[in-house]
């Protein structure tokens, strides 16, 4: 778009106009200079930031160099007049990276939430619904009532706890019928 802007007065040779179109585009903060050069790419126009980041103009290619680099050709009935260049400052790049950064942050820190949530369910349904049914259990157990049986099927050591838990409650019952059987022998 900024080399077909500048086609015109550039075949023309209006210094104004010229100067009007670039100051338009550096009014964009990111822009830290744009140089128009010749055929032989000696700059004939061009703006850059000064200390105050303000437009200033030049002629002369600048003295450092920016990251970013745009250039492109400048032609008016296939007549190659010259070069637009246009380059992006490094403060513009480095809030750019620093926006970038925040959402990737943001990003993960939202994915880190939603599998800690992921996993605290996983563990819940894993571990405490099993430790809860064995504590009821047990609870029971320990009223008298052994008629509870202990279905679990996990394979982890809940479910060697809970294949224990109901071996031991088997040996009481047995037990417990012994001592009735003898009792009533007894009696």
């Amino acid at each position: 778009r900024l080399s077909e802007n500048l086609a015109s007065p550039l075949w023309n040779l209006e210094e104004d106009a010229i100067d009007d179109i670039l100051l338009s585009e550096m009014n964009e903060p990111e822009i830290a200079a744009i140089l128009v050069k010749n055929q032989e790419q000696k700059v004939v126009y061009g703006k850059q930031r000064d200390e105050q980041w303000k437009p200033a103009n030049t002629k002369k290619d600048l003295p450092f160099a920016l990251p970013i680099k745009h250039s492109h050709e400048i032609r008016k009935l296939d007549e190659l007049l010259g070069t637009v260049e246009v380059y992006a400052s490094d403060h513009f790049l480095k809030q750019e990276l620093r926006r970038e950064l925040i959402g990737i942050i943001t990003l993960i820190a939202l994915l880190d939430i939603i599998l800690l949530v992921g996993l605290s369910m996983t563990i819940q349904r894993l571990l405490k619904r099993p430790i809860h049914e064995l504590l009821h259990i047990a609870q029971a157990v320990g009223r008298g009532d052994l008629t509870y049986h202990i279905t679990m099927r996990q394979r982890n050591e809940i479910g060697q706890l809970a294949a224990a838990f109901q071996e031991m409650v088997n040996r009481l019952e047995t037990t417990l019928c012994d001592v009735k059987s003898a009792a009533d022998m007894v009696a």
